[in-house]
Parts: structure tokens; sequence; C-alpha cells
């Protein structure tokens, strides 16, 4: 994207769909001579490679409406 007299590129890491928070790069380019002017990288190399959401039968049944079939 333009700001300004700047050409910005902007990456928000996700994992699996899921927006990661505070884990983006930036870079941003003078839009005339396209010469790097500044480069922010916050990349958490603690997270997974996969997200794993485990929720119980229980709270599965809860999100839901009518009577669930088989949750086993």
């Amino acid at each position: 994207m333009e700001i300004g007299d700047m050409i910005v590129f902007w990456h928000q890491r996700t994992i699996d769909g899921a927006i990661v928070e505070k884990d983006q790069i930036v870079y941003q380019f003078d839009a005339e001579s396209g010469q790097l002017l500044d480069k922010k990288m916050n990349w958490r190399d603690d997270l997974p490679e996969r997200a794993i959401v485990q929720i119980s039968a229980i709270e599965a049944e809860a999100r839901v409406e009518g009577d669930p079939i088989n949750t086993t």
C-alpha cells in the first residue's frame, strides 16, 4: 500500500488461518526511488507450526443448536 511518499509491504503471520498477534514483517520503501527505508520484524520462534484446537464433547455440544447425534 502507499502511505504518503512510501510504499509499505506488511505481512501478518498466521498459523492455520489464526492470526498470530504481534508477529509481522513491515518493509517501507521510498515511492520514488524504491530504496528500502525501514524494516521491522517481529517473528516469534516459540510457536507450533500447526494450530491444535481441543475442546471436550460437552463444549462441542454446547456450541450447536438442536440435539447432537454423535460427539464421541
